[in-house]
């Protein structure tokens, strides 16, 4: 980047503490995977680079107290990044994704569904698709049209649009006399304040023309929908689906509901097991229907369920399945559960339970006043039991991932790109990850969230905090700053908009993170945004007896550069990981970390920042 910006690091008591979140094999970093040439980006050796976008710097008069802030002189050159390798003869199809998950916070049904989603993009990214998304309240049935058209927009002859849809369904009457039963099936979509109700909802019929209108016919279309009432909520077998290739999997059968596990529903946990058991059998493609099967044993192995996933299928019974992980896959509940070798394995003979599935209420998400819940589950989804600890305990990896974008103000950033890429590296990791963003990411939550997790950090295990977003000076409150100015976390109100009110200085922080976490802990803060060089205040006697390092992506008088996809500081780091990775190094320091990350900076961003 060569940026302006110095990315910086601070350390109590801890010089030489190792970098926990190290990747179980080749690890891409998402700036490389996006200009195509994994290989080669960052290296100063390339001749010729396609370009980057030039940064894009927050305004930082929106977002800081001090009036004689300036921002830094516009980068002169742009990030470089060498050549794309040439393209094969025959062009390879790309897949194009949706991921849109709902939660239903505001409401009282709530879900888990964003649980799915991120275990979505997780796959989708580690797949190279290019993936779009849409949760909670961004997903309007206006902004679903709007991206479905552009996505569709970008698919080419034989490309993949996938759109993989997880929250409540519904049934409603059937408005023009086209289906058996007399009712159509929807998505349950919400409006901008987050409340959900008939007229949000996305019908069967409506969502198919949106997608015809949208999609070439040689284009292969794939459905996939985690919710009740969902059977045929595509309506693949309607004509205006004649002339495409065509395949949805669903959660269940239209008269059915589907299940919550409290962490994700049951159709999206059954089928990424399911690529999972095909990963560990290394089984490098298969069709559609092959990983419908698979995904068939493991709900009827793992979860035992009384819902029927379902697949329809249009012109294409053979379809491959796209999203083929590169290299061993383990699924997210496995993961969760400490023996990524056993779950789902029918031979297991002793098994550890899983909360019993949470039923949506479906009077409150279906017209059909008819509809009844399934009787509660008589058994808990079963799995087998973990590998015997060792003698020594391996340290742990609790992360907590805040990310805003400022979408309601007038100095949005694109932060939410960086906090999916960590989110990725930290369960790639099989770290425990929480994660705040935009208007969750209140101080009152962040707050609460570093009092849970800090709770469960055992002796010689890592508290990972990372934050993206604005970053702010304020007058010194207590006299302990040398410049007189406290360095401060732009958070926002319930609202989402953002203001000195919200934020959270650097004595405040620090002050959460000493009475969570106990000293035995090993402490990791990294902060991609402005003003945050000493924002954990590391030389403070409150961080006395701590093993602590932070990273940041300036120094507290600078401001931190925004690519238009994400931040200078993070993409730095991810490739320097990428680097290590590349090199084979299964250990390195956070020191080793953060001198790959300033090499990174000043060969890619030439930023004029200071990490």
């Amino acid at each position: 980047f060569a940026s302006a910006q110095d990315i910086t690091i601070q350390s109590k008591d801890n010089t030489t503490m190792q970098w926990p979140l190290v990747p179980p094999g080749p690890y891409v970093a998402p700036l490389r995977r996006a200009v195509g040439s994994p290989s080669a980006v960052g290296s100063p050796s390339a001749d010729v680079a396609p370009t980057l976008p030039a940064p894009v710097l927050p305004p930082t008069q929106v977002v800081s107290t001090d009036a004689a802030a300036q921002p830094p002189a516009a980068q002169s050159t742009t990030p470089q990044l060498p050549p794309a390798s040439t393209a094969p003869a025959t062009r390879a199809p790309k897949v194009h994704m949706i991921v849109s998950a709902l939660d239903y916070k505001k409401t009282s049904s709530p879900l888990t569904c964003s649980v799915d989603g991120d275990n979505m993009l997780e796959l989708a990214r580690s797949c190279n698709a290019s993936v779009e998304k849409l949760y909670n309240e961004e997903a309007t049935v206006a902004n679903v049209s709007k991206l479905i058209k552009q996505v569709g927009a970008r698919c080419g002859p034989e490309d993949y649009f996938v759109f993989y849809y997880a929250g409540h369904g519904a049934n409603l009457p059937d408005q023009d006399g086209d289906e058996d039963d007399a009712q159509d099936e929807a998505f349950c979509f919400v409006d901008a304040d987050g409340q959900t109700s008939p007229s949000c909802w996305l019908r069967d019929d409506d969502f198919a023309k949106m997608v015809t209108s949208s999609v070439h016919a040689s284009t292969k279309v794939i459905i996939l929908a985690d919710c009740c009432h969902s059977g045929t909520v595509a309506d693949l077998n309607k004509p205006i689906w004649d002339g495409y290739q065509a395949v949805s999997i669903t959660g269940c059968k239209d008269k059915q509901t589907s299940g919550d596990t409290g962490k994700g529903g049951i159709f999206t946990h059954s089928l990424l097991i399911a690529l999972d058991g095909l990963s560990t059998r290394e089984k490098a493609s298969y069709s559609v229907a092959d990983l419908f099967q698979e995904t068939l044993t493991v709900d009827d192995t793992v979860f035992a369920s009384a819902q029927d996933i379902t697949i329809q299928s249009k012109d294409n019974t053979t379809m491959q399945w796209p999203l083929v992980p590169p290299g061993p896959y383990v699924a997210p509940l496995r993961r969760a559960v400490g023996s990524p070798s056993a779950v789902g394995s029918p031979s297991a003979d002793v098994a550890p339970t899983l909360p019993a599935p949470v039923l949506p209420p479906t009077q409150v998400v279906s017209t059909d006043a008819a509809a009844q819940p399934p009787a509660a589950q008589s058994t808990t989804p079963q799995l087998p039991p973990a590998s015997t600890a060792p003698a020594t305990r391996a340290p742990k990896v609790h992360m907590i991932v805040s990310a805003l974008d400022y979408k309601k103000t007038s100095s949005p950033l694109t932060c939410s790109v960086d906090g999916d890429n960590m989110l990725e590296l930290a369960r790639s990791c099989n770290a425990s990850v929480e994660k705040l963003y935009n208007e969750e990411a209140t101080v009152a939550n962040v707050s609460k969230l570093i009092k849970q997790v800090g709770a469960r950090c055992g002796p010689e295990d890592y508290f990972v905090f990372y934050y993206a977003g604005h970053g702010a000076n304020l007058p010194d409150q207590d006299g302990d700053e040398d410049d007189a100015q406290d360095e401060a976390f732009c958070f926002v109100d319930a609202d989402g908009q953002t203001s000195p009110s919200c934020w959270l200085r650097d004595d405040d922080f620090a002050k959460m993170v000493t009475s969570s976490v106990h000293a035995s802990t090993k402490v990791i803060i990294l902060a991609d945004c402005c003003h945050s060089g000493t924002v954990a205040d590391l030389n403070k006697p409150i961080w006395d007896g701590y093993q602590a390092v932070s990273i940041t992506g300036c120094k507290d008088k600078q401001t931190s550069g925004d690519t238009g996809k994400g931040g200078i500081f993070t993409h730095s780091l991810l490739i320097a990981l990428d680097g290590l990775s590349t090199r084979e190094k299964a250990s390195y320091s956070v020191a080793d970390l953060f001198q790959e990350t300033l090499t990174v900076d000043d060969t890619v961003f030439a930023s004029a920042q200071d990490i």
